[in-house]
């Protein structure tokens, strides 16, 4: 707001969050009080910079200043910082390690849960037990996550309509095989009952010949508890029932077997 110039390497020797945001932006509005507790609880520990785009810098600065939010604030006025990291839509949010490398992206408005997986990966705070969840498997039969604690899991959001997940499935179906009950692959269906059934998805796993074990949010549980608004998000948990990494998208073989070591050796 006094107008000093900054450059992101100042802020190196700390993780970054660097969000991108407008006035204007209802998501943007939705998350920052999740932003704005998790800079007063781990402000010291990492830089929170939330940067206003596509704004005018009074209308940015009101609407701070109406909500009382006291993290950092810097202004995009030129436009350079988004075009940079080639912001296309807002919320936006890049995770940067101590060395200022990029260590995942958010695009869309994150949950307080998310945000703190996020903060977790970046060792901002220590790992945390993940929330529990009840799907069914093809008989009808209610599964919950913590059935598999003592486990390593992979766990894995998709639907038969989703590119993006047809084209990461045969590594997972590959891998499952390969580790043979020893990490633990829940393969979890976004069964709505609209775009998605239990007869439309295991018509599509038989066609495909998948032998990884799949299970049917029929209730929308899993996808409600873990904030899951795309797909496919794939999340990697150790035995203990901790999140130690998240994947948003399609992952290729070699990135589903760094989340796999990174929980089972």
């Amino acid at each position: 707001l006094e107008g000093n110039a900054h450059n992101l390497y100042d802020f190196r020797g700390k993780p970054i969050i660097l969000n991108f945001w407008a006035s204007w932006c209802g998501p943007c509005q939705g998350e920052m009080p999740d932003f704005e507790e998790a800079y007063q609880k781990y402000g010291s520990d990492a830089h929170f910079l939330m940067i206003n785009v596509w704004d005018t810098l009074e209308e940015g600065a009101a609407c701070i200043a109406d909500a009382g939010y006291t993290f950092p604030v810097y202004y995009d006025t030129t436009g350079e910082v988004a075009e940079a990291f080639k912001i296309e839509g807002i919320p936006t949010t890049y995770f940067l390690d101590a060395d200022a490398v990029p260590v995942n992206m958010q695009v869309g408005m994150m949950d307080a849960y998310t945000l703190s997986m996020n903060l977790q990966m970046l060792g901002v705070i220590p790992p945390q037990p993940v929330p529990d969840f009840t799907v069914y498997d093809k008989d009808g039969k209610a599964v919950q996550l913590s059935d598999f604690r003592g486990k390593p899991v992979v766990l894995n959001f998709w639907a038969s309509w989703c590119g993006p997940c047809q084209r990461e499935m045969p590594d997972f179906d590959k891998k499952a095989a390969e580790l043979d009950g020893e990490v633990a692959f829940l393969m979890v269906n976004l069964t709505d009952g609209y775009q998605e059934t239990v007869d439309s998805a295991s018509d599509f796993i038989a066609k495909q010949g998948y032998s990884f074990p799949v299970y049917y949010d029929t209730d929308m549980n899993a996808a409600q508890t873990y904030g899951v608004s795309s797909v496919p998000v794939t999340y990697f948990i150790d035995a203990e029932g901790y999140g130690v990494a998240r994947a948003m998208g399609a992952i290729d073989a070699a990135d589903l077997e760094k989340g796999i070591d990174m929980i089972y050796e």
